[in-house]
């Protein structure tokens, strides 16, 4: 045979053929999600050697290859859509729905899904202009979609942001979305029976009054916290919801909520956010709250950290700053005014 009639060699070596991304994954996470859309979840990333999903009740672990290939097929689906709502097919924007959940599930950084989810969101709000968008519909009619959409969106923020997961708890965007939402509906979920102990009723979110959401929202950003450790992020968010409302907290159970982040802090004395956060505190708090004793409080809970540093033997900056801030604070019989910072909310 002549060297002319043989075929030239292949410059390069054929590559094989990429493996077919199992949907039955996603499909399988996707259903469960919208199962307890209404609850609470306990997510959790296992090692890549475990089963693709292990879930009883409210607890969920997906393992970390499962997740990454229900992230591309999730893209897939988020990207062959129109890339804004309204979507006129319901089955089309349930499926959308989904999506997001599982891109911010691997990715609580990612801006266009949470944008989409306001924009669902917004959308349910402007198809009844007639109807305040904080207005929740009355016990006994059926839940109305904006209504439902609200109360999952605060269950799926929740699930996020405790749940023992490596990012989710420290996410500016997730925090900032949750902002916005509690923000702009805070009256869907101030619905009675709408905040049950891991779940969500459809009639509202259980918290009755605004002093027991607030309770409810320092409870999930001290979770938070647990999770990562100087989270700035969470403590944020914690005074701009209570800078919302903050004569009704100090009203209702403000020595509780300052009670209960002072232990917080005794558990934690590294970590100089949640001193931050304390003293914020104190300083609507303690002037407060002991009527014409106004420095008690601040002298109660700083006598009570000394006496902790001097037990343990403790030294630390952020409890170095925290005493002096307070004795600072107590000396000048100061409080920040609230009616200042509320405007200045983001």
């Amino acid at each position: 045979m002549s060297p002319s009639s043989a075929s030239p060699p292949p410059l390069l070596p054929s590559l094989p053929k990429p493996p077919e991304i199992p949907s039955s994954t996603y499909t399988t996470l996707t259903t469960h999600l919208h199962t307890h859309h209404l609850s609470t979840l306990s997510l959790e990333i296992l090692p890549s050697s475990s089963p693709p999903l292990l879930h009883d009740n409210l607890n969920l672990g997906i393992s970390k290859t499962a997740l990454i290939q229900s992230f591309l097929v999730a893209r897939e689906v988020f990207l062959s859509q129109p890339p804004s709502p309204p979507i006129p097919n319901p089955l089309h924007a349930q499926k959308i729905n989904s999506a997001t959940k599982i891109l911010l599930l691997y990715d609580p950084e990612h801006l266009s899904a949470a944008n989409w989810r306001k924009r669902h969101i917004s959308h349910l709000a402007s198809r009844n202009p007639s109807s305040p968008a904080n207005k929740p519909c009355a016990q006994d009619a059926p839940a109305a979609p904006l209504h439902l959409a609200v109360l999952e969106e605060w269950a799926f923020l929740t699930s996020l942001l405790t749940s023992p997961l490596q990012r989710h708890a420290k996410s500016s965007t997730l925090w900032w979305h949750r902002c916005w939402l509690v923000r702009n509906y805070i009256n869907h979920l101030l619905a009675p029976d709408s905040i049950a102990e891991g779940s969500v009723s459809q009639s509202g979110s259980g918290a009755g009054d605004l002093s027991a959401f607030l309770r409810a929202e320092m409870d999930v950003v001290l979770q938070a916290a647990e999770r990562h450790t100087a989270n700035y992020h969470a403590f944020h968010y914690g005074r701009r919801v209570l800078r919302l409302h903050p004569g009704v907290w100090i009203c209702g159970d403000g020595e509780g909520v300052v009670e209960k982040v002072r232990r917080w802090c005794f558990a934690h004395p590294r970590d100089g956010s949640g001193w931050g956060f304390l003293a914020f505190l104190l300083r609507y708090e303690g002037l407060v709250v002991d009527g014409g004793e106004e420095k008690g409080l601040i002298g109660k809970v700083s006598d009570q950290t000394r006496e902790f540093v001097t037990a343990v033997g403790w030294k630390g900056e952020s409890v170095e700053w925290f005493l002096r801030e307070m004795d600072h604070t107590a000396k000048e019989a100061y409080a920040i005014p609230m009616e200042s910072t509320v405007g200045g909310i983001g």
